[in-house]
């Protein structure tokens, strides 16, 4: 026999009583995965699989904001906003119009505050659907495109 098919020797401690007893660890079949059981008491049990989505989820908005300068998330997570001041009112309204226009087009809820040069643009989560209350990674895709 090689090496290579050789059984392995190395066995665990099994103490004789616990083996009379029955009270030895159970050994998976050949070939079954073995789990791990998880204790009742860990995190995974105390929180709902949509709380851990939920979790997930800020945690991605927030590290893609991160990467967005200028972009802030409202409180509460609804929506982002970004102030831009431009050269002048003309250019400022301009610009609200090309926002608004992309986002009929894109369908993203936003609102677009414009006081001379000064334009206010936030990006709101949905309110309706699966995606409703929470800003999402669909609308900072839209909010990142904004030049």
């Amino acid at each position: 026999m090689s090496e290579l098919q050789e059984p392995l020797t190395e066995q665990p401690d099994l103490k004789p009583d616990q083996v009379a007893a029955g009270t030895a660890p159970p050994w998976p079949a050949i070939g079954e995965p073995v789990v791990p059981e998880v204790p009742a008491d860990s995190l995974l049990s105390e929180m709902s699989l949509e709380e851990h989505e939920a979790r997930l989820k800020a945690e991605r908005v927030q590290d893609r904001l991160k990467r967005m300068p200028g972009w802030t998330l409202v409180t509460g997570g609804h929506a982002v906003e970004r102030v831009r001041k431009l050269a002048t009112p003309m250019t400022a309204a301009e610009y609200a119009g090309l926002v608004l226009r992309e986002a009929a087009r894109a369908k993203q809820r936003v609102r677009v505050g414009l006081e001379g040069v000064r334009v206010v643009i936030s990006v709101m989560a949905p309110y309706h659907g699966p995606e409703r209350g929470a800003i999402d990674l669909k609308q900072l895709d839209f909010a990142d495109a904004l030049v």
